[in-house]
């Protein structure tokens, strides 16, 4: 019969003492597969993409409530295409009947996607349809709050319509106005008569 040995006598004792964590954690421990604090935070403030679009019908979204983020401008719109450019302040002369003045603002989904959201302003005449009118009154609504937008084809305008319950503020990327247009823009700017929609307006190509 071979003598009893108690846990601290037995041979393999002192080496597991001095390897504590030596035990691997298993596949799915807790521990090993939760997201850490620093992955999180860095998921809130994600700015990996941000587009020049028109509010998606399913998505609650609100507008940056800084006026100063607000800017008016004049745009080339491809809307067969469904493009917006920006357009160098030299050229708009030049192509003066192909441009639309908008006015851009930046607007932040629940999942934290930011776009630039170009709302129509009223032309030279200072008229304003009714489908600019109602996007208007919807960047207001959408500064103190969240908002769905909704075309109504039969009233020719937008609705918005507004959460039933509480929802917590969005958590806005530390991007200036400028940092956001690079984003969106840096392959939608009309620089230059060369540029090939340019061309393309003027029959060229």
């Amino acid at each position: 019969m071979s003598p009893n040995i108690t846990p601290a006598e037995h041979p393999n004792a002192v080496e597991n003492a001095a390897n504590p964590t030596t035990t691997k954690p298993g596949r799915f421990d807790p521990a090993r597969l939760r997201l850490s604090q620093v992955f999180e935070a860095g998921a809130v403030s994600k700015t990996s993409t941000i587009t020049a679009r028109k509010p998606d019908r399913h998505n609650w979204f609100m507008v940056h409530s800084d006026p100063s983020y607000h800017f008016q401008t004049m745009v080339l719109d491809i809307k067969a295409d469904r493009e917006t450019y920006l357009v160098e302040p030299e050229l708009r002369e030049e192509l003066a009947l192909e441009l639309t003045p908008k006015l851009i603002v930046p607007c932040i989904t629940r999942q934290h996607n930011v776009f630039l959201w170009a709302v129509a302003l009223p032309d030279q005449s200072g008229r304003a349809n009714t489908w600019a009118q109602s996007a208007m009154e919807a960047v207001q609504k959408g500064m103190v709050g969240w908002i769905r937008l909704v075309a109504n084809i039969e009233a020719g305008g937008y609705d918005t319509y507004q959460p039933r319950v509480q929802l917590d503020p969005p958590v806005w990327p530390d991007l200036t106005m400028e940092a956001m247009l690079e984003k969106a823009f840096g392959h939608y700017m009309i620089d230059s008569l060369d540029h090939p929609r340019v061309r393309a307006l003027f029959g060229e190509v």
